[in-house]
């Protein structure tokens, strides 16, 4: 006489497997880019410090000379020529429109780097003399508002 399994253990059936692996593959297919798209929004904060933080090492060196003329980032600079966290390179362009006199304007500009390199949404951030905020990905003040404002 043959004995039957009473140990109440039973398998997963190959159907069954395959059914909780297309759910998991589903899940991950929706999640996965939200999330990576919540480190990159979360990321842009990155930028903004830099930007008003290195505005602000600007303004001191105008404040002693009188003029943004000679002011720099990096090793000798006013500030470091990347954002604290390194997801974002800074640039400082003095006289960016010619301005007379000369000395008295300047744009900066933290371009995306690294994994962050792939955040199109916003690109770029732009902060001028004038406390002008602009991201490269668009004009509209919308996509302005969006970038800078969360």
């Amino acid at each position: 006489m043959k004995k039957h399994d009473t140990s109440g253990q039973a398998g997963l059936t190959l159907i069954e497997l395959l059914i909780a692996l297309a759910i998991v593959a589903i899940i991950s297919a929706v999640a996965y880019p939200a999330y990576t798209d919540q480190v990159q929004r979360s990321r842009r904060t990155d930028a903004k410090v830099a930007l008003v933080s290195a505005a602000q090492a600007v303004e001191r060196y105008y404040t002693e000379h009188n003029s943004y003329t000679g002011a720099t980032l990096g090793s000798g600079g006013v500030y470091a020529a990347a954002s604290a966290n390194g997801y974002y390179a800074l640039t400082l362009t003095v006289d960016r429109t010619n301005a007379v006199p000369a000395g008295t304007s300047y744009l900066l500009q933290a371009a995306p780097q690294g994994s962050q390199a792939s955040d199109t949404p916003c690109g770029t951030y732009s902060l001028n003399e004038q406390g002008l905020q602009a991201v490269s990905a668009g004009a509209d003040s919308a996509t302005v508002a969006k970038c800078w404002g969360g």
